[in-house]
């Protein structure tokens, strides 16, 4: 989006969390520096401390809002009545905090007896410090390496 927005100059981590932007080469010597962070309210809230704490000016925009839903009736439904085997991608600590607070425990039960790829090492523990027992590594965040850790949890490597 930022190259054909006119950006000719694009950088992105080999990880897609704070401590990846934070190994940028561009992130490491920013004394007098003036950084913007298009953000949110919420999340960690360690991106703009390190930054600081090196010596940056941060001017902060919050343009969105995290806004949880209540559970969708149907969503339950359909979750209760699961006989295939299911796997959990999970890519939000904020995400599964909702929703271990917003669902039913029978619900949570069943989600907890599923098998979890974690996009991070800290959502994995995030996962295990919530009582889910089959926790596994992803390769990261993005789309592709969620499946591919999926399909090795179920059994069904993905090509």
């Amino acid at each position: 989006a930022l190259r054909r927005a006119g950006v000719a100059e694009v950088t992105a981590p080999l990880r897609m969390d704070t401590e990846g932007l934070l190994d940028l080469p561009g992130l490491t010597a920013v004394a007098g520096e003036s950084i913007a962070l298009i953000t949110a309210p919420g999340g960690r809230g360690e991106l703009a401390p390190a930054l600081e704490a090196r010596g940056a000016t941060i001017l902060r925009a919050d343009v969105y809002e995290r806004v949880p839903l209540p559970p969708d009736p149907r969503a339950l439904q359909s979750l209760r009545a699961l006989t295939a085997p299911a796997v959990i991608a999970l890519s939000s600590g904020e995400a599964l905090a909702h929703l271990l607070d917003a669902w039913p425990a029978d619900v949570l039960a069943r989600l907890r007896a599923c098998p979890v790829v974690a996009a991070s090492d800290r959502l994995a523990a995030i996962a295990r410090d919530h009582g889910f027992t089959q926790v596994s590594r992803a390769e990261g965040p993005r789309p592709a390496q969620l499946v591919a850790a999926a399909g090795q949890a179920a059994g069904h490597p993905v090509a």
